[in-house]
């Protein structure tokens, strides 16, 4: 068993795999791996490794890595030690952020939708703790949408949802305007759960890393 370490690597886009190809050849486990756009270049990938590495090695792997990629120490890798530290990690967000990146997204050719998202993905942008969450205007279309997935969803709850969910689910409609004619906002909801366990949220931009999700 070897030591275990995490490591921060800036990679330009077309050299993540021949990054990668030095763990492979020097035998180094890699535990866990997240990336996502650097915010400083949309040209590199900064990229999260928890791995583990047999004795000397990890030395050898900043020799091959070195100056190719830029490494940073440990002590280095961002993690929020405050709730406000959250705001600098909120909008490193993965591919299905505002650019939608992926041609086989069902909205990527459709400039109504996209104008929409990237209305609601600056509401989440320039959201700071300590604000209180803007209210989304939903249209009348996303309001019938809503109504008809939840009126289908509801019916199944009783056979399909867990008893916890069941249980649950009331409160919110009671208190967090779940209704079919209603999108509740995010605020809302936000306030009830800070109530009831401590917890609350905030908005974000798109999909997050597992390590910033979880912080």
């Amino acid at each position: 068993m070897g030591d275990r370490w995490v490591m921060k690597l800036s990679v330009r886009r077309n050299s993540v795999a021949s990054c990668l190809k030095h763990f492979e050849e020097l035998d180094v486990n890699i535990c866990h791996i997240e990336s996502h756009t650097s915010q400083s270049n949309p040209e590199e990938v900064e990229i999260y490794i928890d791995c583990i590495c047999q004795q000397g090695m990890k030395e050898l792997l900043d020799q091959r890595l070195q100056p190719s990629f830029l490494e940073a120490p440990e002590a280095q890798v961002p993690f929020p030690r405050t709730i406000s530290d959250l705001d600098e990690r909120a909008n490193c967000v993965q591919n299905a952020g505002v650019e939608l990146i992926e041609k086989d997204h069902p909205g990527f050719n459709d400039p109504v939708y996209r104008k929409r998202r990237k209305e609601i993905d600056t509401v989440a942008r320039n959201y700071k703790h300590g604000q209180k969450i803007p209210r989304v205007q939903y249209t009348k279309e996303e309001i019938e949408t809503w109504s008809k997935i939840f009126c289908e969803l509801t019916k199944l709850h009783p056979t399909h949802a867990c008893k916890e969910f069941n249980e649950a689910f009331p409160q919110l409609i009671k208190h967090c305007g779940y209704r079919e004619d209603n999108i509740p906002q995010l605020e809302d909801i936000s306030n009830y759960l800070k109530k009831r366990t401590g917890f609350q949220l905030r908005p974000v931009a798109g999909l997050l890393t597992s390590r910033d999700f979880l912080a």
